[in-house]
């Protein structure tokens, strides 16, 4: 089946990628239930329960933690490398992965730093979402994200509850290592080369592929952030034809939030404190992203 869809229009290309991520998120939810009462002493039919219920019931963050990997994984590492096998004779190559770009110790340190100063962006275009008022007849939708993005919080904040090194290892995989593997390896491996192509234009392909990347999230309130985030991470990909410093950005974007959490106690509500009204922290910030982005950019086109 190597290289069999290799010839097949970008469109028919992408409505497979969705079958075939739909059909795998589905058979990795029932596997995750099912081995449920193997690692958790619960039997079957009380699973449904621990489902439903909140966060706050007895033995519930494990089992979600434990669902989360598999949803993951199932969600977006096993499709994309489905795609890549199925459109590419050497589906390595085509995802990125057979090839890391040269300076890597520059390329790390400046990864870090865009990902730290890029934050700032991140939280003002946040804030700016939160600042703008929907008209009274859309009210009912203003609510509706309100609760949405309360209930999501709950969610992280329960997850991020880490009592012990082996919490915080726990949580490092599940929130920083697999979804950045995983979520990188589907949308900037498969479906931006995919979607460059069938748009004929490779810069409007990394923009659709973060628009669908950030409606994947679900977050009203953060959806230009992590527009946003989606882009850099294209043009990360696009530039070096790598998927490592995508990866590397994205696990560096996502475990900071654990290691300040677990090694420093910083509270979960506080995490994106630094916003526009504290205007010293954004210009350095930006500035700091636009020497950052303009030196990755130069070494990777190298």
């Amino acid at each position: 089946m190597k290289g069999r869809m290799v010839g097949m229009s970008p469109g028919l290309q992408l409505l497979l990628i969705l079958l075939i991520v739909i059909g795998s998120a589905v058979f990795f939810f029932l596997l995750s239930v099912l081995f449920i009462p193997v690692f958790y002493s619960v039997p079957l039919e009380d699973v449904p329960a621990y489902l439903t219920s909140d966060l706050a019931f007895a033995g519930r963050v494990e089992i979600f933690k434990f669902i989360q990997a598999f949803n993951t994984i199932g969600t977006f590492l096993v499709p994309a490398f489905i795609g890549a096998y199925l459109f590419s004779l050497r589906p390595g190559s085509f995802i990125g992965l057979n090839k890391f770009p040269a300076n890597a110790g520059l390329i790390l340190f400046l990864l870090f730093t865009l990902t730290l100063s890029g934050t700032v962006i991140s939280d003002g275009l946040y804030r700016l979402s939160k600042a703008i008022e929907l008209p009274g007849s859309l009210s009912y939708l203003a609510d509706f994200f309100e609760n949405l993005e309360g209930a999501y919080q709950e969610q992280v904040g329960s997850l991020l509850e880490m009592n012990s090194f082996g919490d915080f290892a726990g949580i490092f995989l599940i929130i920083a290592i697999l979804p950045a593997v995983s979520e990188e390896m589907l949308f900037r491996g498969v479906i931006q080369p995919v979607m460059s192509k069938g748009l004929g234009n490779n810069h409007l392909g990394i923009i659709v592929t973060s628009f669908f990347f950030a409606l994947l999230h679900q977050q009203f309130y953060s959806f230009l952030s992590i527009m946003t985030l989606g882009i850099v991470l294209g043009y990360l990909r696009f530039w070096s034809n790598s998927i490592w410093p995508s990866i590397i950005m994205h696990l560096i974007n996502n475990g900071t939030l654990v290691i300040a959490i677990y090694f420093f106690d910083v509270p979960v509500d506080d995490i994106s404190e630094v916003g526009i009204e504290n205007a010293y922290y954004l210009w350095p910030g930006i500035l700091i992203f636009g020497l950052s982005l303009m030196g990755i950019y130069k070494f990777l086109k190298q």
